[in-house]
């Protein structure tokens, strides 16, 4: 029916014959004994003996004008459908986040952060912060958090990286709201070490707590540089199987209807 569609819709009246050669080519001639076309341009309706269309393609004249070669083309449809349709499970199963920062003055503002959680086994495949030219790699402490007191009611008593991903993705917008906290020693601090860290309390004066933050922190620039602020964590959206499977059948339809386009040509 997509070659049908396209056909009828690209060539006037006087190609009719054209189109449905083209049209019979994808159909089993055991479905009936006729079939009507509606052509785009006007209400006939014409009527076309299956049989003898298919006497018609299966003749030398027919594979010489190239029709019979359309038939290869078609063996893209269930080709791309599998392609497109085949399980994706690394894109199926993680999900990004982009970290977006705000900062409470002074300090020096994250420029970027990001982490990918896996779905299936409830853990962090990476988690990174750029800040004050560090690169800081939250990806362990992420999956073994620090909860002091079952943590706060954010995290819903949540342990290990779902409690994490409850801290970066609900405790933001809890109240007190989670927040980041980073330093970088001065030079008078020397043998200290840069430290970024994603923290949250509970209520009120409370020891409920849920951090993380590279173990040990990372060997510091001495900027004397240090940042405090909110944070939002975005997943980050993957285009769906049927948008994908949309995309191919699109592209699939402009490549037939050049084709046609060009068997026309050399036909007429």
């Amino acid at each position: 029916m997509l070659l049908l569609l396209i056909a009828s819709t690209h060539y006037n009246g006087k190609y009719c014959a054209k189109v449905l050669q083209l049209f019979a080519v994808c159909i089993e001639p055991g479905i009936g004994t006729t079939f009507r076309l509606r052509m785009a341009r006007s209400a006939t309706m014409v009527p076309v003996e299956i049989g003898s269309l298919v006497e018609y393609l299966s003749s030398s004249r027919a594979r010489r004008r190239g029709i019979w070669k359309m038939r290869k083309t078609l063996w893209i449809i269930p080709l791309l459908f599998a392609a497109i349709s085949a399980p994706n499970v690394h894109a199926d199963d993680d999900t990004d986040y982009t970290i977006n920062f705000t900062l409470s003055p002074p300090g020096t503002l994250p420029t970027a952060g990001s982490f990918v959680y896996d779905n299936t086994t409830n853990t962090f495949v990476s988690f990174t912060v750029d800040w004050d030219g560090l690169v800081f790699d939250l990806t362990s402490s992420a999956n073994s958090p620090l909860i002091i007191s079952d943590g706060p009611p954010c995290i819903s008593g949540a342990t290990g990286p779902q409690a994490t991903l409850a801290l970066m993705t609900t405790c933001n917008s809890a109240t007190p709201a989670a927040y980041w906290d980073a330093v970088n020693p001065t030079p008078e601090q020397s043998g200290s070490n840069a430290d970024f860290t994603f923290i949250a309390f509970g209520p009120g004066v409370t020891t409920e707590e849920i951090a993380i933050s590279p173990p040990g922190g990372i060997t510091g620039t001495e900027t004397g540089d240090s940042g405090l602020g909110s944070f939002e964590a975005i997943a980050t959206p993957e285009p769906g199987t049927s948008g994908l499977m949309l995309i191919g059948i699109i592209a699939l339809v402009l490549v037939m209807r050049k084709r046609i386009a060009q068997r026309f040509e050399q036909i007429t």
